[in-house]
């Protein structure tokens, strides 16, 4: 659940007597303001994340195949790396958060994950399922004297980030850091294909999501090629055909506020536009009921859905659905009882008028009694939403566009359906010695360059860059970095932060191993390798054929049909894990 907390209300509040609770009532006015403007702090967030992927595995930083990269203080749920593994990759996922600006105090964070799970977190935070929570920090200048730092070795990339003198301090519980940090697993794929190469490589974006700052990294015999691109876009559904009436818009309703007490129309201000459409359906269906031979309304084409809006356009409005909305317990149509919410929260609303008629929901019928008293908005709109089947959906101006759950659960399925992208020729440097002024030059301070045009700050990056740089641009395989959609980010690990900040940056690399074309060829002489007059060479070759994942699928499919039985039987044990069938 996101955060809800009302502006200059203490945390408290939740604790207090009912009795109390409701004293407060005629006074919520005064905590909120007709203009229910949100308080700003005055920080910006910096969140800047490494996620790791393979074609072998399912996950983005699956826990079975990512270094861990927090230090040994921090539990994980990573299981035990082996060392000195050759196929290991080297480069471990880490999301980092810094606050910049002003001292804060009483201050929220909220990390969800929408699929998979969190791994790993610093300091320690308060964990939930799908969740991790800083509650209560303050952000002051300086660490407090009774707070030590942790201790950390001289090498690790967290000692470094105690160096940036910007940062503020976090006081979490009984902790002091100058960062966050945390590590998930995420139920995602890698976002693009490669092909062709060595000169030229062909990219395809097989994410919903545009990908930018693309680079293709090729180790070579005397050096490194390298080459950037700085967009691929993504694929594009096919448009659904326009509605003959298109539903009214989804901008917030300028019109004032009602008094939450006066005896309104429950049709009137938040329906205004639908009745056309409802009388329209009625009537076919009222020729239909008196004539079974009478021709049905042909259907129309419903337009798309608004999309959802952004974390932090979610959680401003999640405060004002934790407001408290007061009843007197009598029978109120659903539309009446959106409209008291309306005129108590300052929540605007949208109905979805063509999906609400075409499904025969009568708004202005009797809802489910709401319970009488003082209850949160949100509560009041799930026993009444949920009873006749309609749900809402956050859109990007913080109106709730109410519309049927079978609608939402339609149009999140279609978002599963993966789109490609159109291929783009990215062509390749002439080859480059790790130690020529120039290769830096295209290689780490190029990623620089990148970072702080997208609004990390540059002593970050660097400092950052100094650890990762050697791992990202003097690989041992070819390495593709691209950084995902700000929407993308959002969507895989929703932040919350309250009081809202003046500003916030989330920026996600993903680093991916395993796609170069060329690792075909080198399938199949590892396949021959699986049958060496050596165990340990047999164990390697496995070992390597298990990491390339889907690309050494045809060459495992062929050795099937080998003769030497050790090839075949490490053969068929290699697809298994691979979860290919066995012909």
């Amino acid at each position: 659940m996101p955060l809800l907390r009302a502006p200059g209300m203490n945390r408290s509040l939740n604790r207090t007597p009912c009795s109390s609770v409701l004293a407060l009532v005629p006074f919520i006015p005064m905590l909120l303001p007709p203009s229910h403007a949100q308080e700003v702090v005055p920080i910006t967030v910096e969140e800047w994340s490494i996620w790791v992927g393979s074609p072998a595995h399912e996950r983005l930083n699956d826990r079975n195949a990512a270094r861990n990269a927090m230090p040994q203080v921090v539990g994980t749920a990573r299981p035990g790396q082996s060392e000195g593994r050759p196929s290991d990759f080297p480069v471990a996922p880490v999301s980092i958060i810094r606050f910049l600006g002003e001292p804060t105090a009483d201050l929220d964070l909220e990390l969800r994950v929408g699929s998979g799970s969190f791994l790993a977190h610093w300091p320690p935070a308060r964990e939930r399922v799908d969740s991790l929570r800083w509650f209560g920090t303050n952000l002051t200048p300086t660490r407090p004297d009774d707070r030590p730092p942790v201790f950390l070795s001289e090498s690790h990339l967290f000692r470094s980030l105690r160096e940036l003198d910007d940062s503020l301090v976090i006081e979490a519980e009984t902790r002091a850091e100058s960062f966050l940090s945390y590590d998930t697993e995420l139920n995602l794929p890698i976002p693009l294909t490669l092909q062709d190469g060595p000169d030229t490589y062909t990219l395809q974006n097989v994410s919903g999501h545009p990908l930018y700052d693309l680079a293709v990294i090729v180790p070579t015999e005397g050096g490194y090629r390298i080459g950037w691109l700085d967009e691929l876009p993504a694929g594009k559904a096919p448009e659904a055909p326009a509605a003959e009436n298109p539903p009214p818009s989804s901008g917030a309703d300028t019109e004032s506020e009602s008094d939450p007490d006066a005896d309104a129309d429950p049709a009137l201000d938040l329906f205004d536009e639908a009745p056309d459409d409802i009388t329209e359906n009625d009537q076919a269906r009222e020729q239909a009921s008196g004539d079974e031979d009478a021709p049905q309304a042909p259907a129309r084409q419903l337009p798309p859905l608004p999309a959802e809006a952004d974390a932090t356009v979610r959680a401003r409005t999640e405060q004002l659905l934790n407001q408290p909305v007061v009843f007197d317990g009598s029978s109120l149509p659903i539309a009446a009882v959106l409209q008291r919410i309306r005129a108590q929260t300052g929540l605007q609303s949208n109905p979805d008028a063509q999906t609400l008629a075409e499904a025969t929901l009568d708004l202005d019928t009797s809802s489910a009694t709401p319970t009488p008293g003082q209850r949160a908005a949100r509560d009041v709109l799930a026993e009444v939403l949920d009873g006749v089947g309609l749900t809402y959906r956050i859109i990007q101006d913080g109106t709730l566009f109410v519309t049927t759950k079978e609608r939402l659960e339609a149009d999140a399925g279609s978002q599963d359906i993966q789109v490609k992208g159109p291929p783009v020729p990215l062509e390749l440097s002439d080859e480059l010695p790790a130690s020529d002024p120039g290769y830096a030059d295209v290689s780490d301070r190029e990623l620089v360059r990148r970072l702080v045009a997208r609004g990390l700050d540059e002593d970050r990056a660097r400092m950052t860059l100094d650890r990762l740089g050697p791992n990202l641009f003097r690989p041992d395989r070819l390495v593709v970095l691209a950084h995902l959609a700000r929407e993308a980010i959002d969507e895989a690990v929703p932040l919350d932060v309250f009081p809202p900040p003046r500003q916030t940056v989330r920026i996600a690399t993903v680093v991916i191993s395993g796609i170069d074309p060329g690792l075909a060829e080198q399938a199949e002489q590892l396949v021959a390798q699986l049958g060496d007059p050596s165990p340990i060479a047999r164990e390697r070759a496995e070992r390597d054929l298990f990491d390339l994942g889907p690309v050494s699928i045809p060459a495992l499919n062929e050795a099937l049909k080998h003769q030497d039985v050790e090839v075949v039987y490490r053969a068929e044990r290699l697809l298994r894990r691979l979860d290919q069938p066995i012909p």
